[in-house]
């Protein structure tokens, strides 16, 4: 049986606590890939004792065994900072480029700023765009290309000639770059978000959803809103809250939950302030996903207030 050698770039640490669509996808990217393919991953590390910068290693990721070669440390991975991660991954991706392996290697890529310094390399080369990239210009995005869409866009132009395949989670990007590279629109193909039914499903009962809400100090005499997501400005957070003042308002046997982290915390906390809601608004942080799928099935409905899906 032939033996394919997928090599994975990806500003993530596998076996960090990851909150985003991008972290969830490789995960189960990982897990269904047939055992014909050996998997190495380039990415970053969130323990520089148990996986240091700079050294190849065998981890245990997505019940596979694969290589993982970390280039850059960072504490909290979930974090924004004021320089890019993805600058700063393809800043330490170019100084450890020599260690990395091209050879006979099928190279995907996450993003477009690391595929850039593969541009003339020979590979078959897969490009993943987790969204839609005309929202650069929407007021909302957080993405710090927001300022310079342009310059984005000519280091795409450069990048996209030697990609072979390119996969969209957004068919509204997908519409977008169809539009945009007309001479090579069948190289661009739609591909949806999937469940994981091995860890998201249904509860069998009602006890079952009380037994999981008191992990939580929760009663299920409430009805449980859940909000999952980046505290950004790209999932308009603020306008949850807002809105669940005027749920509340209605009905005070109603509680939010919300899932995630992100640089509008603190907001967030002042607006529940604002409404008088510190007992009826519970920030959990970030939730493992095997934890996260758990309270998802004790909760009654999932609330999405995202300015960008």
């Amino acid at each position: 049986m032939p033996e394919y050698k997928l090599l994975i770039i990806i500003q993530k640490d596998p076996l960090g606590e990851g909150i985003g669509g991008m972290h969830t996808f490789i995960k189960g990217l990982v897990k269904h890939l047939p055992d014909d393919f050996k998997i190495e991953l380039v990415g970053i590390t969130t323990d520089k004792t148990k996986r240091p910068v700079g050294k190849w290693q065998k981890i245990k990721f997505s019940n596979k065994n694969i290589n993982f070669f970390p280039v850059l440390y960072r504490e909290n991975q979930n974090k924004s900072s004021r320089i890019p991660l993805s600058f700063q991954f393809s800043l330490s991706l170019l100084r450890y480029r020599p260690r990395i392996p091209l050879k006979d290697r099928i190279l995907e890529f996450h993003r477009v700023e690391p595929a850039f310094l593969f541009r003339n390399s020979k590979n078959i080369k897969v490009v993943f765009i987790h969204g839609n990239v005309g929202e650069l210009y929407n007021p909302f995005s957080e993405i710090k290309w927001h300022n310079m869409p342009w310059l984005y866009f000519q280091l795409e132009k450069m990048v996209m000639p030697g990609i072979t395949r390119v996969y969209v989670v957004s068919q509204a990007g997908l519409d977008f770059y169809r539009k945009r590279y007309k001479n090579s629109k069948d190289k661009f193909s739609f591909l949806p978000t999937w469940v994981d039914k091995d860890i998201f499903y249904p509860l069998k009962s009602g006890k079952d959803k009380e037994n999981e809400l008191k992990k939580f100090q929760i009663s299920s005499q409430d009805k449980i809103l859940l909000f999952a997501g980046r505290l950004v400005g790209s999932k308009n957070p603020l306008l949850l809250i807002d809105s669940f003042r005027k749920i509340y308002d209605g009905d005070k046997k109603v509680k939010l939950l919300i899932v995630g982290d992100g640089g509008l915390k603190r907001k967030i906390l002042d607006r529940i302030d604002e409404h008088g809601l510190q007992e009826k608004v519970i920030l959990l942080g970030i939730l493992s996903q095997d934890r996260l799928s758990k309270l998802m099935r004790a909760c009654d409905l999932f609330v999405l207030t995202s300015a960008c899906e």
